[in-house]
């Protein structure tokens, strides 16, 4: 049965277009039916060649989408008969929404979620409960622009959690994050969230009900810093990804004030761990720069510095394709590339940093209560470094069993270095 939903001019979200207009607001429209397919391409078709269109063909609603049965196979087919059928073309336009609309509609149900969360703040502080802000920043290098953005999450009486992207803006000093100025903007930002007017006079939360949730940084961490005036509670996936890349990236240090090249910290305990790690940046680097990389039925990614995940990743896409990409170097008699990857040792580092991903991604969860999680996943790193002489076998990411091998002597430092 099509379905046609006649316009009501007073709908803001449903502006007639020339030719025919598909609509996913169907709950807001007068709904009319049509028994018979010909019934319809005859009235819509008319209808088509008017200067006022008059209807809107609603192709699914909530309860028919189109994983559940083939009405939207229909729909789509009967919006492509009457293109053909009728004077004015079937564009792409007339069946996609215009960018302003979606911007229009999203900025406002962004808008309507930030003014309802205040609401929910201040009664919530009012009966003395507390709530976390998550905030980060980060600089854009092309522009020199620094951003900064605060996330609130809080549980209500009724064990209901909120949790909502608050604030999105530039920093108030370019990229200056010191610690003043991050303490200043992270103020700006959440104000409405934490003051609200009680008979004519503001009131402002207690500085114990609002905890901070950040990384690491020691702008952070400063003495004018959040911490000066809330409890800051620091990242536990940050605190991973530090001591990861402490161990497996190279580190910049000054011997009496004069900045030294990045070395390995630990490069003469596991020589080969690390020329395994070396020697896949520069194979990614070259397989991108001779184009090669577009051979690949996967391609080869470069490692990003960002978090740990940029090595793992960077290091999954080596393994995939080592045997086809030494085939490829071979051809151009450049297979000495690929000698320093040891295969074995390649995967045996996967293993032990996938581990480490599992944990991150079970810990940083947006809409689900993660910090009763963090206990039990400092344990079971713990127990994933503690020194294998003989298999082990464990639960993988879908809770599939998965059987991890003895320690070859080359990883077995790197844990020991990591567990310290």
């Amino acid at each position: 049965m099509l379905m046609v939903a006649e316009e009501e001019p007073r709908n803001e979200h449903c502006v007639p277009a020339p030719g025919l207009n598909l609509s996913f607001e169907s709950e807001t429209l007068d709904m009319e039916c049509f028994k018979s397919l010909d019934d319809a391409k005859k009235k819509i078709s008319a209808d088509l060649s008017s200067k006022n269109p008059q209807y809107q063909v609603i192709p699914f609603t909530s309860s028919t989408r189109p994983s559940d049965n083939k009405l939207w196979e229909r729909m789509g087919q009967t919006a492509l008969d009457i293109g053909f059928a009728s004077k004015t073309p079937l564009l792409a336009d007339d069946l996609l929404q215009s960018r302003q609309i979606i911007k229009r509609r999203t900025m406002d149900r962004s808008e309507k979620g930030i003014v309802k969360l205040q609401g929910i703040a201040h009664n919530h502080f009012q009966d003395n409960g507390r709530a976390s802000f998550s905030t980060d920043i980060w600089t854009d290098d092309a522009t020199q622009t620094a951003y900064s953005v605060d996330t609130m999450h809080l549980i209500n009486v009724n064990f209901i959690m909120h949790a909502r992207v608050v604030s999105c803006d530039e920093s108030s000093e370019g990229t200056s994050h010191t610690a003043a100025a991050i303490h200043r903007d992270f103020l700006n930002s959440v104000r409405l969230f934490i003051t609200w007017k009680e008979e004519n006079v503001m009131v402002q939360a207690a500085d114990w009900q609002v905890v901070v949730k950040s990384d690491a940084a020691g702008n952070n961490r400063g003495a004018e810093g959040m911490s000066s005036q809330f409890e800051l509670d620091l990242c536990y996936c940050h605190r991973i990804s530090i001591v990861i890349n402490y161990v497996l990236r190279k580190q910049t240090r000054q011997v009496d004030g004069v900045k030294q090249a990045p070395v390995y910290l630990f490069y003469n305990e596991s020589l080969f761990v690390y020329d395994t790690i070396d020697a896949s940046k520069e194979l990614v680097t070259y397989m991108k720069q001779t184009k090669l990389n577009k051979q690949l039925k996967n391609k080869m990614k470069q490692d990003v510095a960002t978090r740990f995940e940029g090595l793992l990743i960077m290091l999954q896409s080596v393994s995939a394709e080592l045997d086809e990409s030494t085939e490829l170097l071979k051809k151009r008699k450049q297979e000495d590339r690929a000698e320093k990857i040891f295969e074995e040792l390649l995967d045996e580092l996967i293993r032990l940093l996938c581990y480490f991903k599992l944990a991150s991604k079970s810990l940083e969860l947006f809409n689900t209560p993660t910090l009763h999680l963090v206990g039990m996943w400092l344990a079971k790193l713990k127990a994933h470094l503690q020194p294998r002489d003989e298999p082990v076998t464990v639960k993988g990411a879908n809770s599939e069993k998965m059987t991890i091998p003895t320690d070859s002597e080359d990883i077995a430092p790197i844990k020991v270095r990591l567990l310290e």
